[in-house]
């Protein structure tokens, strides 16, 4: 039978994170990131949808993790938006920081006068000795909504390099990519040091492994490499992979030739869903890249091919996983 310390499966694709101790790997994200914050330089981190970066940023938010990587109890404050927050214009987004301001810090007098824009200046003057970090997830949901002007990203700028505030926004394509169009050629975006979230890399996923067989008592471990394989480290599918391994586990008190073929499948059935997602979001020329290289043909470097790499769709001028590799074929029929 199963291990009763295996009460349900800890393999939660797709679930936000709600304790820090699921938070596994991306430690060298996490120094980077933190390390610009010191340095209070924008980051722009990108990363493929459920690459895992909401899970980052949700982590380094916590304050026992903020002072593992920034010790000293130097006094920041951490605001999150995303596109539910609700942010549609100028007016909305600055009283949305104002309104987070004055939560972290309800002793700070703001001054209700002036245009709101000035509002905010004198109280991230007044702020000392706290300094904000304002966290932008899924940027491209609220740039794109088409409320924000030109002088707007201009003002975001002036805050970033005149006070103290740092930004982490995370995106799926270079910034640049991101803003309205009449916003492109804004210097906004050429502020910011880029951090690209891709797969898992070796250690992360041996840290995961060994985590998952810690809580799920499943001895997961034996089957590393075929989770690298049918991955390709890509932390969403690496839980999905993991999540009915256990399933098809716990049913049967372990797992031999057969039971391991009827957890795959099941695997390679849901994920196509988010290969499809990914299929959608790439560029033709990058779906052509690897329509290329999914019918076995050789592929020229170029800056797309390059793209690919880090994130982690093309491994060794191979797709990164034979189920991607069916599905860019089928595609092709």
């Amino acid at each position: 039978m199963s291990d009763p310390r295996a009460e349900s499966n800890p393999f939660q694709p797709g679930k936000p994170l709600q304790e820090p101790d699921r938070f596994i790997g991306r430690e060298h994200e996490l120094l980077f990131i933190f390390q610009q914050i010191e340095k209070q330089q924008p980051t722009s981190v990108i990363g493929e949808n459920r690459s895992g970066k909401t899970w980052l940023l949700r982590y380094l938010m916590n304050e026992s993790i903020r002072q593992r990587y920034i010790p000293g109890g130097e006094a920041i404050i951490f605001l999150y938006a995303d596109a539910a927050s609700g942010l549609h214009s100028p007016e909305e987004f600055i009283q949305y920081i104002l309104a987070g301001i004055q939560e972290k810090v309800p002793h700070l007098k703001l001054r209700a006068r002036g245009s709101l824009q000035r509002q905010l200046y004198d109280c991230l003057d007044s702020m000392s000795p706290w300094r904000l970090v304002l966290i932008l997830d899924d940027f491209e949901s609220i740039a794109g909504d088409g409320g924000f002007p030109l002088d707007f990203y201009t003002f975001l700028r002036l805050i970033a390099t005149d006070r103290d505030v740092s930004f982490i926004i995370t995106t799926r394509q270079e910034l640049f990519r991101c803003l309205p169009q009449q916003v492109t050629n804004s210097p906004f975006a050429n502020i910011f040091t880029t951090m690209r979230m891709g797969p898992f890399a070796e250690d992360d996923l041996e840290a995961f492994i060994a985590w998952g067989e810690e809580r799920s008592g499943m001895p997961i471990s034996q089957w590393i490499q075929t989770m690298d394989d049918i991955t390709g480290r890509f932390p969403y599918l690496l839980q999905l992979a993991c999540h009915h391994y256990f399933e098809v586990w716990s049913e049967h008190g372990g797992l031999d030739q057969q039971q391991e073929q009827v957890a795959l499948q099941r695997y390679a059935t849901e994920a196509k869903t988010y290969l499809k997602i990914v299929w959608e979001g790439l560029s033709p020329e990058a779906q052509e890249i690897i329509r290329q290289t999914a019918g076995g043909e050789a592929v020229y470097e170029s800056r797309e091919s390059e793209r690919l790499e880090l994130q982690g769709f093309l491994r060794k001028q191979r797709l990164f996983s034979p189920l991607f590799t069916d599905f860019v074929r089928t595609l092709a029929k």
